[in-house]
């Protein structure tokens, strides 16, 4: 997978990443995914799947990622991109308080991981979780899939559920 940039890869799987590559195609941000942009040559995505897209657009009254307003998706795009490049087992667990980050859009999230552990085996998935840090809010939000690594970074995919809305 890392001889594939994030868009690249994002291109790939038209079923969780198509309305996720018209987003960024129509927030102007293809440059930052190709790794092509200076200022950003490695980041990590909380990638937002089609399924999640589609939801916000008909929440919009909206029929296409096209007839959503360029800004308003690149802000969106922004607040899930990170310089901060983390893999799963990097990222503190809860008890540890996680870690304080801020996208380049400016939303500060707090990332973490939380063990989830059967009681009878003692086994289980590590989940990647994150909150709202505006200090007001607090929104936990799952990753589905964890450290996809294309060449410019990492990707963590968003849980189907995961609802766009402020950070």
């Amino acid at each position: 997978m890392s001889d594939k940039t994030i868009y690249e890869y994002l291109l790939t799987d038209d079923y969780n990443w198509d309305l996720t590559v018209q987003m960024i195609e129509h927030a102007g941000l293809t440059d930052v995914f190709n790794g092509i942009d200076p200022n950003y040559p490695q980041v990590m995505f909380m990638g937002l799947t089609s399924h999640s897209i589609r939801k916000w657009i008909y929440t919009q009254n909206l029929e296409s990622v096209s007839q959503t307003d360029p800004e308003v998706c690149r802000q969106i795009l922004l607040n899930h991109l990170f310089e901060d490049v983390y893999l799963r087992d990097e990222i503190p667990l809860i008890q540890d308080g996680g870690v304080y980050i801020t996208s380049i859009g400016g939303a500060e999230i707090q990332l973490f991981t939380e063990e989830d552990i059967d009681l009878i085996y003692g086994v289980g998935p590590v989940l990647v979780k994150f909150n709202s840090a505006d200090g007001t809010s607090i929104r936990f939000a799952q990753i589905a899939s964890a450290d996809i690594h294309p060449s410019n970074g990492i990707v963590h995919s968003m849980h189907y559920d995961y609802i766009i809305d402020k950070l």
